[in-house]
């Protein structure tokens, strides 16, 4: 009877890699100098030039996309590598591990984690990927299947404008919500104009 009870808050609660980091990562997808090239994900169109896509760690070594543009070849972008985080799987070990009669230690962190790749994270070393925080990641790559455009200044964004657009549409998507206030939400929107 215990055994079953265990499997099924395995199922309710999370575990530490899971709770602090998430199963999944937030891709940040920027085609430099394309903002109309069309981004496709797993044969999804997810947005075009900038996008966001949600991607389970497990896979950060096996995430794709392509571009696509009128009159251009289609690109694809593989990414092949991904890093452990060691971290997670000391806390998994140390803070969720239960004792089962009689006395058996059951590491039920270790296998929610492990069945749900939240040890793993995409790794910067790859070209094209830096690291916003835990749970985000920027993948900025050039389109050589395209001739560069004509650039003019409101064609071009750089990475800190990437960041403040994505931290304005969160903080406007916890207002929608109702999870902050609006003077809450113009103190946080203020904080990230004057800092971005």
């Amino acid at each position: 009877m215990r055994f079953f009870i265990a499997i099924l808050c395995l199922g309710v609660f999370s575990s530490c890699a899971t709770m602090f980091g998430g199963s999944n990562y937030v891709a940040h997808v920027n085609i430099k100098d394309h903002r109309d090239a069309e981004i496709v994900h797993n044969g999804r169109t997810y947005g075009y030039g900038y996008t966001s896509i949600l991607v389970s760690r497990k896979y950060a070594d096996r995430f794709a996309f392509s571009a696509k543009k009128e009159g251009c070849q289609s690109q694809e972008y593989h990414f092949n590598s991904k890093i452990f985080r060691g971290w997670s799987l000391l806390g998994s070990i140390i803070f969720w591990t239960g004792i089962a009669p009689p006395g058996i230690p059951l590491p039920y962190g270790v296998v929610l984690d492990g069945a749900t790749g939240a040890w793993w994270k995409p790794n910067v070393a790859e070209r094209g990927i830096r690291k916003g925080d835990y749970k985000n990641y920027y993948y900025t790559v050039s389109y050589d299947g395209c001739p560069d455009p004509v650039k003019s200044t409101e064609e071009v964004i750089s990475d800190e404008e990437l960041i403040k657009f994505q931290k304005l549409r969160e903080l406007k998507g916890l207002l929608d919500q109702g999870v902050i206030s609006k003077d809450e939400f113009d103190t946080q929107k203020r904080r990230i104009l004057e800092k971005y």
